[in-house]
This record gives structure tokens, C-alpha cells and sequence, in this order.
């Protein structure tokens, strides 16, 4: 299991991670940014208000 910190962390840098920097990163690695995004919210309900992906639409958990 993922440790929580690292959620927190991930959580926190993605929401103040301007939409071009996410952008940049999503375009090599979009697959594994999705993957990543999507295994975080389906371990850590505390995430339920869910994610922005790179292009600004939502996953909701």
C-alpha cells in the first residue's frame, strides 16, 4: 500500500502545479498520470473530493 504522506504530497503538488507544467508532463507520461491518479483516489478516500486531470476535468471518486 502507498503511504499516506506520499498521497498527501502528491495531492497538495498537483493542486498547485500550474495547468502548463501538467500539461508538459502529461504528454509523455499521460498513462501512467492517469493510472497514478486514479490508484490514489480509489486508496485513499480522504481524496473524495477527487482529482484535475491535465486538461482541468475532474475525477471524482
Amino acid at each position: 500500500m502507498v503511504n499516506s504522506r506520499f498521497l498527501f504530497k502528491f495531492y497538495i503538488l498537483h493542486k498547485i502545479k500550474s495547468y502548463n507544467m501538467l500539461k508538459q508532463f502529461a504528454k509523455g507520461n499521460q498513462h501512467l498520470l492517469m493510472l497514478l491518479i486514479v490508484s490514489l483516489c480509489s486508496v485513499q478516500p480522504a481524496f473524495s473530493q477527487g482529482f484535475l486531470r491535465a486538461d482541468g476535468t475532474k475525477i471524482v471518486n
